[in-house]
């Protein structure tokens, strides 16, 4: 797997499967990176930072895990037009889910952010 430095020297982009998609780049550092509005500003580098933070999640291992194995068996049971047909929804499904996390992301960022406010100026 090619890497290519990005961004501080911590970190580095990779190409693998997530649960946020088929193939995703991640940014690999020490530690998951702390929010800021220069990473909540760029898709990508957000996707990146929340696989970091979810890789090692064991529901979300055991999550992936089933919709494979499920898609295995659903594979055999389909001829090649219904099951393109199918990953094209997959992947319509899954679009839709990355852009809802990183909306509430950033949401639920904006929301910190205005309650540390506040709570200095009160």
């Amino acid at each position: 797997m090619r890497q290519r430095l990005i961004g501080d020297e911590d970190a580095r982009v990779a190409v693998h499967s997530s649960w946020f998609g088929d193939v995703v780049l991640v940014m690999q550092t020490r530690s998951p990176r702390r929010l800021d509005p220069t990473i909540l500003a760029n898709p990508l580098t957000l996707g990146c930072v929340l696989d970091e933070c979810a890789r090692d999640d064991l529901r979300l291992q055991r999550h992936a895990r089933e919709i494979l194995g499920r898609q295995r068996r659903l594979q055999v049971l389909c001829d090649e037009p219904a099951w393109e047909s199918y990953l094209h929804l997959e992947e319509q499904v899954n679009a839709r889910s990355v852009e809802l996390v990183q909306f509430v992301v950033a949401w639920a960022f904006e929301q910190g952010c205005l309650f540390e406010r506040s709570q200095r100026s009160g």
